[in-house]
């Protein structure tokens, strides 16, 4: 039985992937910093620990025997400004750590390395389709280390035998998904209108189970070795689009109204200022608000071709999933067994 590292193991996408991989036959040794240490109710499942995640790390131990890392760990974007950290800790931890875990998997004889990045190392807004071709050019200091640290993965296995895959997906959703995702879900509770009838935009999003498809193409297929792959659902949605599918999947019926740019921005400050004095977030600031507002198309066709992938799961279906389950922790997740939805 073939073994895998899987850093951020805990985490939204980490939990998910060691669930899957565990269940796909593969020995999964889980590592986070909040690991519970030890063996797990899977008996092909190992949790282990690890300070830090920087250019310190010692992975060496760890990598014995293993022969495919996935990397999921990272500093993810703070939305809540009480949340945000220096620009030196996403340079420390998302980039020279991953730098750092390159190096050693490439030492130690580990025959594919996979990142997870983000397609925030290009953009976090278009108006334009973006794929491989799009010039790279972060807007924030998660987008910039997560740039830095897929040409450090390139770089450090470069004259390895070790080869590598790199997945920038966008905005993920899934049973306890973060982030913007989440806000809006929220949003979408509330007995309240929404001011998004007159958003015209076009975004493209990914069901957490479509990702951990991807990267069981990124560990195997033989034509992902060394290419960089934008990753996101088949489907795309203006907001309001998305709104109304929420409200379906919810069984909610979605209330909307239009609203100038101006009066969005203007509630987008509204919940700047409560946030700021409550220490609460209300679901809704200017950069949710930009984001809500902004377009951000991404093509898949690059892996479609290469690798024959095709999302598994249609976008309404994992909304659908997303609302219907809660969020289960990694331990509950593997005794529930494996799941043709996520």
């Amino acid at each position: 039985m073939k073994r895998i590292l899987l850093t951020g193991a805990t985490g939204f996408v980490g939990s998910h992937l060691a669930r899957e991989l565990s269940a796909a036959g593969w020995r999964v040794r889980g590592v986070s910093r909040h690991a519970p240490v030890g063996r797990a109710a899977n008996p092909a499942l190992e949790w282990v620990g690890v300070d830090a995640i920087d250019r310190r790390t010692e992975w060496e131990p760890l990598l014995e025997g293993v022969d495919v890392v996935v990397h999921a760990a990272a500093v993810a974007h703070r939305l809540a400004k009480r949340d945000q950290v220096p620009d030196s800790v996403y340079d420390e931890v998302n980039h020279r750590g991953t730098a750092r875990l390159a190096a050693c998997a490439g030492r130690a004889g580990v025959r594919r390395f996979v990142l997870i990045s983000s397609i925030g190392a290009v953009a976090d807004a278009s108006g334009a389709v973006i794929d491989e071709t799009t010039p790279c050019a972060p807007t924030t200091a998660y987008g910039r280390s997560k740039l830095a640290a897929e040409r450090a993965v390139a770089d450090q296995l470069a004259d390895s035998e070790c080869e590598w895959c790199v997945l920038r997906p966008p905005l993920l959703y899934g049973p306890g998904n973060p982030g913007n995702m989440g806000r809006l879900l929220r949003l979408i509770r509330l007995p309240l209108p929404l001011p998004f009838a007159a958003i015209q935009n076009r975004r493209s999003f990914m069901f957490v189970g479509n990702l951990v498809s991807a990267v069981h193409v990124a560990m195997n297929h033989p034509s992902a070795s060394g290419q960089v792959f934008c990753v996101a659902d088949a489907e795309t949605l203006s907001t309001p689009q998305l709104a109304e599918a929420l409200g379906r999947a919810a069984g909610r019926s979605v209330w909307m109204i239009g609203a100038s740019p101006q009066a969005l921005q203007r509630v987008g400050r509204l919940g700047d200022v409560i946030a700021s004095s409550t220490g609460i977030s209300p679901g809704f600031d200017s950069e949710s608000v930009r984001k809500l507002c902004a377009s951000l198309y991404i093509s898949a066709e690059r892996i479609r071709e290469r690798c024959g992938w095709e999302p598994p799961c249609r976008l309404t279906d994992g909304l659908s999933v997303t609302l219907a389950q809660p969020r289960a922790t990694p331990e509950s997740q593997t005794r529930a067994g494996r799941s043709s939805s996520v």
